[in-house]
């Protein structure tokens, strides 16, 4: 018959294979056979706490010790199963008392540790790490609690030393590995963290957090594509990983891909229906759809969840200014700040709507205060450059727009590769135009070739074949390029919308030469032909891109211009294209409206378009692309903007400092496009009388 010493060795064994039910079982067996023996509730302790029974765990544990006051390993248990229960006072006292009976107890010292850290005592808790560490250098976990706290506390470089010290004598720590990934990516060190995130997964290559990990690290350094490819690689491992759909979803924003991005983040909601972050996730991408109502929704479900989380206000912030709801905007905005004092991107956001508003100076205030607790945060300084120029301040607003691009990260590819212009000599030198943000800005800012021309400067430009016939209508002495040609090289290359940057442009140094686009002769007779001989022919535009949901304020509906064409002698003309267009059919026939041929420009963008533009009396528009291609041919041009428009359009006045026959007209409040249609109205009628 086996002696009861060797079943507690059992017992132990049992627990080591993680058989713990049947090392409950047995020793349950011992503690009946032998009541009265420490050693068997001891083990029997162990068994418990092994299986979760923390209660029964500190019930057994503390007959033990009723037994044998002076087993350090007893309260040292004791303690560990106390933990468990939340009852983290009576643990660290009972980690006291395995101290008292062996002060140099190293495991006690980190349950200490552990205790302390729980009750918030972190300097206690990080004194208790260090000694256990020095007590016993294997106490891996030890170093792993030791690193965790010196997190809390703000000390994340020696959080850093801690974990490579750790990581020195095992090189083959999975949790040192993630610990050290997560402690570079919160200080910005987002390479180190995806090569500390790798190691982790060679070790452990079913790992699935380490796969999200390594995913919001690509995103950190613009890699959505690889970031994209690990969340998926976490979600195929798990599919029930809520957080991992979501954060695809924003990597899928980031591209763009607002559909897709939308299918992941009901993902993540569905499998975490109480998820703060996946609801707040979904939120920002049905603003981004423009699905306003759906986006406060999840945004206030998130709220009530978390109502602590400072980046939840910030973004039901922003959803709201994308509504034009700017004062209770910034109601929001200022919670997100109470809740951060530092909290950049709010305080950026609350200069946004505070500027339309027209509070400028609460805006400047605001951006500064986001520029002083993020010094490279470039949306700020972008927005401030914003403010400036729209205030005519184009010194101060050039200079923030510099900073701000040297702020973004490079981008890639052949074309970015090339050294940017800023302002060197060109004398002799090649320079590759190409413009990103769109017809507006191409169009406007087409007029500063002529001045690199002057500069001795080769220039190119690289863009669609479309456009390419109405600026070649400019004579300009330029290459026309629909990619890089393999071998070309260039001195440099700037965008468009840069170069009255790079130039310091001033109010009254803005290049003349309008016009200097024009129609194509050919052109001309065959939109000639829908025009009536006898009447005032108006064109209209009314809608603009709709690619960002913020623009739709820039915009009117067909039917507000119906006061124009009951204006005797007046005929509208429709110039709108794309979106815009399924509102004709409603108002054509009331209107007279005169539709041209939906083909136009079908194989050359805005050709036929400038043709209609050059045979017309005046054109009436939206801030559009339309407003400068019209402007910049020189015709009498009409434009309507929002009460605090885009910065080239001023703040003041009727006249346009880049258009000499533009005419601005501005909503005298927010929202307000029947005051400017009335007011274009009545100018059309003086116009009228006056011929």
């Amino acid at each position: 018959m086996k002696r009861l010493e060797s079943y507690v060795d059992e017992v132990i064994a049992l627990i080591n294979r993680r058989e713990v039910e049947a090392a409950v079982q047995l020793g349950r067996q011992l503690v009946d056979a032998e009541p009265s023996v420490a050693m068997n509730l001891h083990v029997y302790g162990l068994a418990l706490l092994a299986l979760g029974g923390f209660e029964q765990a500190v019930e057994a544990f503390n007959r033990a010790i009723a037994i044998d006051a002076n087993n350090p390993a007893t309260f040292l248990k004791r303690g560990d199963a106390l933990m468990g229960c939340k009852r983290h006072v009576r643990a660290l006292k009972s980690y006291e008392q395995a101290l008292q009976l062996s002060p140099k107890f190293a495991v006690a010292y980190q349950g200490l540790g552990d205790a302390a850290l729980a009750l918030g005592d972190f300097d206690r808790a990080q004194r208790s790490y260090q000694i256990a560490i020095e007590l016993n250098e294997g106490l891996h976990d030890a170093m792993l609690a030791l690193s965790a706290v010196q997190v809390q506390t703000g000390r994340m470089n020696e959080a850093l030393k801690t974990l490579d010290h750790l990581l020195n004598k095992n090189p083959k720590n999975v949790l040192a590995w993630s610990s050290r990934g997560n402690v570079a990516f919160q200080i910005g060190r987002f390479e180190d963290a995806i090569e500390s995130y790798q190691r982790a997964i060679a070790l452990k290559p079913d790992f699935a957090p380490m796969y999200d990990n390594l995913g919001m690290s690509y995103m950190a350094i613009g890699r959505p594509e690889d970031a994209i490819a690990q969340h998926s690689k976490a979600i195929d491992m798990d599919p029930s990983f809520a957080i991992a759909w979501s954060r695809r979803a924003m990597a899928k924003r980031s591209m763009a891909n607002y559909a897709p991005a939308l299918e992941d983040a009901n993902e993540g909601v569905e499998r975490a229906p109480d998820s703060a972050m996946a609801l707040n996730v979904r939120g920002i991408i049905h603003g981004d759809l423009g699905q306003f109502v759906e986006a406060q929704q999840d945004l206030r479900a998130a709220i009530q969840l978390a109502p602590d989380v400072p980046e939840f206000w910030n973004n039901i912030g922003s959803v709201l200014i994308d509504r034009g709801h700017y004062e209770r905007a910034v109601e929001r905005l200022d919670r997100a700040i109470e809740l951060r004092w530092n909290y950049a991107e709010a305080h950026s956001n609350r200069g946004f709507a505070m500027q339309n508003l027209q509070k400028w100076d609460r805006a400047e205030n605001a951006f500064n205060e986001a520029i002083k607790h993020a010094p490279h945060f470039p949306e700020a300084f972008k927005r401030r450059a914003n403010l400036k120029l729209l205030q005519g301040d184009f010194q101060q607003g050039w200079a923030d727009y510099q900073k701000s691009l040297g702020m973004y990260r490079p981008k890639e590819g052949a074309l970015h590769a090339i050294p940017r212009w800023e302002g060197q000599s060109l004398k002799g030198k090649s320079i590759l135009l190409s413009e990103p943000n769109g017809f507006g800005d191409l169009f406007q800012f087409w007029r500063y070739v002529p001045q690199l021309i002057s500069m001795g400067a080769e220039v190119s430009f690289l863009g669609s074949a479309r456009v390419f016939r109405v600026l070649q209508s400019s004579n300009y002495n330029v290459r026309y390029l629909e990619h890089i040609p393999e071998g070309r090289s260039f001195d440099f290359q700037a965008e468009l919308w840069m170069l009255p940057m790079v130039m310091e442009t001033h109010a009254d140094t803005i290049p003349d030469g309008v016009p200097y686009l024009r129609a194509e002769k050919e052109r001309l007779e065959v939109w000639q032909r829908i025009l009536p001989l006898s009447t005032r022919n108006i064109g209209i535009f009314w809608q603009g891109s709709t690619k960002r949901w913020m623009d739709q304020s820039r915009f009117v509906q067909l039917a507000d211009f119906l006061p124009l064409s009951e204006v005797p002698g007046v005929r509208l003309v429709s110039l709108q294209q794309g979106p815009g267009v399924e509102q004709i059919d409603a108002v054509a026939e009331d209107m007279r409206l005169i539709v041209p041929d939906a083909s136009r420009d079908a194989e050359h963008a805005f050709v036929d378009t400038a043709a209609l533009i050059q045979r017309l009396d005046l054109v009436i528009t939206v801030d559009s692309a339309i407003a400068h291609l019209a402007g910049a041919m020189g015709r009498p041009t009409w434009v309507a903007v929002k009460h605090v428009p885009d910065w080239r359009w001023g703040l003041e006045g009727d006249a346009s400092a880049w258009y000499p026959q533009t005419r601005v007209f501005r909503q005298p409040s927010l929202g307000d496009w029947s005051s400017v249609i009335t007011e274009m109205r009545d100018a059309v009628l003086t116009r009228r009388s006056a011929r």
